[in-house]
C-alpha cells in the first residue's frame, strides 16, 4: 500500500495538468488546414495575374482548356484577320509614333509575307498583306506597319513595345527568316494560304 504525502499529490497533479503530445489526428487537421491555405493563396494569385496583367486571361485560358504555345490567330479566307486583335479595333495609321519609313501599302512584296508567322512559343507576327500587321505574345499586343520590298522587310511599331528594325527576310516554303545585324529570327508559318 502506498501512503498519502502532500509531495506525491502535488507531483501526480503536476504530471495530469502537463500538456499533452499532439496526436496523429491534430496533426492531420493542422496539415489540411495548411494545404486549403496554400490553395487559396495561389487561387487569389492567379485571380490578381489575370486582373491586372494584360493578355494573361487568354494564358489562363488555354492552360485550362489544354492548348499550349499561345493562341491561333483566326484567318478568313486568304487574308490573315487581324482586325480582332488590335486595341479597341484602331488599325495602325501614319497618326501614330513612326521611327522609320515604310512604303505605302506594304511595298510591292506585301502578299509574299501575308500569313501567320509564328516565332516561339509565345510570340507571332500577322501580316495582313497591305503593309498592317501585329504581334502577339503571351502579355500583350503590338499593332505596326510594315513593308516588303526587295528583300528587305521594315516593321514600324505603333508603340515602344516593340523595336523598330529593317531586316534582311528570306522565305522558304513555310520559313521566314529575318536577319538583323547579327540577329537571326526563324518564323513558321502557321496558317495555309
Amino acid at each position: 500500500m502506498s501512503s498519502y504525502s502532500p509531495k506525491r499529490a502535488a507531483s501526480d497533479a503536476t504530471k495530469s495538468s502537463s500538456p499533452q503530445k499532439p496526436n496523429r489526428d491534430d496533426k492531420l487537421k493542422k496539415g489540411l488546414i495548411i494545404a486549403i491555405l496554400v490553395v487559396l493563396v495561389i487561387i487569389i494569385a492567379a485571380a490578381m495575374v489575370v486582373l491586372f496583367v494584360p493578355g494573361a486571361e487568354t494564358g489562363v485560358s488555354n492552360f485550362f482548356s489544354g492548348k499550349s504555345g499561345g493562341y491561333v490567330p483566326e484567318t478568313q479566307g486568304e487574308t490573315t484577320n487581324i482586325t480582332p486583335y488590335y486595341e479597341n479595333g484602331i488599325l495602325p495609321t501614319t497618326g501614330h509614333r513612326h521611327d522609320i519609313t515604310v512604303i505605302s501599302g506594304g511595298g510591292t512584296d506585301a502578299a509574299e509575307v501575308t500569313g501567320t508567322w509564328k516565332l516561339d512559343d509565345v510570340t507571332i507576327y500577322m501580316f495582313d498583306g497591305k503593309g498592317r500587321g501585329i504581334m502577339l505574345t503571351a502579355v500583350n499586343n503590338y499593332t505596326f506597319l510594315y513593308s516588303a520590298q526587295d528583300g528587305k522587310l521594315a516593321i514600324d511599331f505603333d508603340s515602344d513595345g516593340g523595336a523598330d528594325r529593317e531586316y534582311q527576310y528570306v522565305i522558304n516554303g513555310d520559313r521566314l527568316t529575318m536577319t538583323f545585324g547579327n540577329q537571326k529570327f526563324e518564323f513558321k508559318k502557321t496558317d495555309t494560304q
